[in-house]
């Protein structure tokens, strides 16, 4: 059984055999949230401007379980052949990237900050507690997923902004086009997110949504930082806060290690919203 390296490698080679001339393939493994390399197969058209890549993760799972090469061949040539040659919302970017442009499509995105030091270093970002704020552009949007492309530092320079107009832009387009959904799962737990479920993290951040929360969750509640799409909401109990903070902890690293995959994962610990203080804190 091949390795997923060896197979991304078998994948390149027979698709790149497939497409014939005028056509570049090749493994990409760019390095995404929390510091997890995703293997992708980018296929490069001549005078394309526009370059799929395709991930190979579910591929690579389904050739371990049996499927043969020449199948998981045939499925990703039909995936490439059903991509538009460049997404609308790509071509008004590459067309023209000025800030005045772009400024409506930022976005922002709640990360670990200890988990992604070595990325942090490269991109804008706003330190919030023990995570950090980083910012995306709104490439591409459907009912099913959102494209983005990371804002780098060589963007601000190109716009000639600083990172906290780029914040106070994001947050702004956030509130508007995401608005936060709180759900009540049981009268113990409460999910909180935005409409789509992308970057819903993020919410913690919203103008006076904390306060918000408090009329249905009670004051000073706990918040499980799920995952960077939805945070979980619970209520305290009085005497016993102490007590239910551990075990929160306990629960959270255990969800995280079970449940959470690795690129998605917020936190390892959970966070008190002080109703007195109109805050979030760290315990």
């Amino acid at each position: 059984m091949m390795t997923l390296e060896k197979f991304a490698e078998a994948v390149s080679s027979e698709v790149a055999k497939r497409l014939g001339a005028g056509f570049h393939v090749h493994v990409l493994k760019p390095v995404i949230n929390n510091g997890i390399v995703q293997t992708q197969l980018c296929i490069e058209k001549e005078g394309q401007q526009f370059r799929p890549s395709i991930h190979l993760k579910d591929f690579f799972e389904c050739y371990k379980k049996g499927t043969g090469l020449q199948a998981i061949i045939d499925e990703i040539l039909e995936c490439y052949a059903s991509a538009p040659d460049i997404p609308a919302g790509m071509q008004e970017i590459v067309n023209d990237m000025s800030f005045e442009k772009i400024k409506d499509k930022i976005m922002c995105k709640l990360v670990n900050t200890h988990d992604n030091a070595s990325m942090l270093e490269n991109i804008p970002n706003i330190p919030y507690l023990d995570l950090s704020v980083i910012f995306l552009l709104l490439c591409e949007e459907t009912e099913e997923i959102a494209a983005t492309l990371m804002i780098t530092n060589k963007h601000l320079n190109y716009w000639s902004v600083d990172k906290e107009e780029l914040y106070q832009r994001a947050l702004v387009n956030m509130v508007n086009k995401y608005p936060p959904v709180l759900m009540k799962i049981t009268d113990m737990m409460y999910v909180l997110t935005n409409r789509i479920h992308f970057c819903g993290a993020e919410v913690l951040l919203y103008p006076g949504l904390m306060r918000y929360c408090e009329l249905h969750v009670g004051k000073d509640f706990l918040i499980n930082p799920y995952s960077v799409d939805e945070v979980i909401l619970f209520p305290t109990l009085g005497a016993e806060d102490a007590v239910v903070s551990q075990e929160l902890a306990d629960l959270i690293q255990s969800i995280n290690a079970e449940e959470v995959p690795a690129d998605e994962r917020l936190s390892n610990h959970a966070y008190r919203y002080c109703s007195a203080e109109d805050k979030v804190i760290c315990i």
